[in-house]
């Protein structure tokens, strides 16, 4: 007799640990509020912090508004702008630090706890964490927009790509990655993986890649509300200066790089 085919297994979290990560998140959060102490040390870092304190409507730093709107939350629960950022900081690393265990304790049906505590050792031993304690970046924004992305994606593979709401979840976060940081938007490639297995699985990974398409509408709808609060302008977010201003940095960057000259010894 043939062998039946075994059924996959999901990797599930011990009770227990719902309760330390959320114990642990807590305390790492007031924690590294407390004694990671940092501040604004550079033009980009109070630059956003001043058009968010003041509703500014800065059409060249359209990718960065997300990023800007969060902070402006987390500024406005404290007393002192710079006491804000610190808070805001804190809360970007300790939520990424919660994903990563995450990540790791559910990629594989194999993983345990120590996968988990093994890659929050890793974190905490990169030298960047270091160099940017209590100065919120908009790349530390990124890199947590950047890790709830890769965890949706393992839960989705976890249950197959089965689940609707993880694939809108998806293509929420991606497009508000975009919008914390343009860069974000090359991990829209994860959708390439969402399914494909053999030839006769297309039919069904266009339906899930249609769902992600439903999550970026998602998103942008939660953007343009946003917008509308903060900004009291629903679209600014479609600003087209902004993106040729953009595109003209970009392009005018390009054109200033120094180009390797031209040795006719070497003929």
């Amino acid at each position: 007799m043939d062998a039946k085919p075994k059924e996959r297994t999901q990797n599930r979290l011990h009770t227990w640990e719902y309760f330390a990560l959320a114990g642990g998140f807590i305390c790492l959060w007031l924690f590294l509020n407390k004694y990671a102490l940092g501040g604004p040390n550079s033009s980009d870092v109070t630059w956003y912090y001043h058009v968010g304190a003041s509703n500014l409507k800065e059409p060249f730093i359209l990718n960065r508004y997300f990023h800007i709107f969060l902070q402006k939350f987390f500024v406005g629960t404290q007393p002192d702008p710079i006491q804000g950022l610190q808070f805001f900081w804190s809360f970007l690393v300790a939520s990424t630090a919660m994903i990563l265990y995450l990540g790791a304790r559910l990629l594989s049906p194999a993983s345990s706890p120590w996968n988990g505590l093994l890659a929050l050792v890793l974190f905490f031993s990169l030298p960047a964490i270091r160099e940017v304690s209590g100065i919120p970046y908009v790349d530390v924004t990124a890199m947590m927009m950047l890790s709830a992305l890769l965890l949706v994606y393992v839960l989705s593979a976890n249950v197959d790509h089965q689940k609707r709401s993880l694939l809108i979840l998806f293509g929420c976060l991606l497009f508000l990655g975009f919008k914390t940081k343009e860069t974000r938007l090359t991990r829209g490639n994860h959708a390439l993986g969402f399914g494909i297995k053999k030839p006769d699985c297309l039919a069904p990974w266009g339906k899930r890649v249609l769902w992600i398409l439903v999550g970026l509408l998602t998103g942008l709808v939660l953007f343009t509300l946003l917008n509308a609060l903060v900004l009291h302008d629903v679209l600014f977010w479609a600003a087209s200066r902004g993106y040729c201003e953009l595109s003209g940095f970009i392009f005018q960057r390009h054109q200033s790089s120094p180009r390797p000259q031209h040795n006719p010894e070497l003929n």
